[in-house]
């Protein structure tokens, strides 16, 4: 019952994030003047003012949004492989709070050098394992769970494997093809190994 729960609350967020996305504005609207914003009056005798008076009108510069933070991505991932045997498998969810239970994130691969660290991570290791990514919140719309993310948001970065993701499935894991690893679409309910992560800066 309590695993029921804890993902009904992972599918909830994942519903929410993905709803926020894609509500928000494309823009943000220059603020309203004092005289913009102060009700309609009647017309007015005009009143002739001195040289020295006059006030130049102040134009407001617009917001800058910053979609790519550089410091973000380029602060460097410790990835570790959690599967000391074949019963440390584990199903998606399970993955996803235990690596909340060491202190740690669900991997989430953001950039090519978050990908190379992964793969010497995985050095060795033949089998797929679970990363944070899923779509269950809309199918299609892929987040990374670790940190609310949608897939390639800033730098569209994304590392599937060729006809990945196949639409039938939510989860995603990763594996080795040769020495790089490659993202795939898995059952949730499939009991695999996973990857946690932490920030070296």
């Amino acid at each position: 019952m309590r695993r029921m729960f804890e993902i009904v609350g992972i599918l909830t967020l994942l519903g929410a994030v993905i709803l926020a996305e894609e509500s928000a504005p494309a823009t943000v609207p220059e603020e309203q003047t004092e005289a913009e914003s102060a009700p309609a009056a009647g017309p007015e005798e005009p009143v002739e003012q001195s040289p020295s008076a006059v006030v130049p009108e102040q134009q407001s510069s617009p917001a800058k949004i910053h979609l790519v933070p550089e410091e973000f991505l380029n602060r460097g991932k410790d990835y570790s492989l959690q599967c000391a045997s074949a019963a440390d498998k584990v199903e998606f969810f399970s993955a996803f709070r235990m690596c909340l239970d060491l202190g740690l994130e669900f991997a989430s691969v953001e950039s090519r050098s978050d990908s190379a660290a992964l793969d010497i991570a995985l050095a060795g290791y033949g089998d797929d394992v679970w990363l944070s990514g899923s779509d269950l919140g809309k199918p299609g719309s892929w987040i990374w769970l670790a940190n609310n993310h949608k897939v390639g948001r800033w730098n569209n970065y994304a590392n599937w494997k060729h006809g990945e993701p196949d639409g039938r499935n939510h989860c995603m894991s990763a594996s080795l093809q040769g020495e790089k690893s490659k993202w795939s679409a898995s059952k949730c309910d499939k009991k695999l190994c996973y990857v946690c992560q932490k920030y070296l800066t």
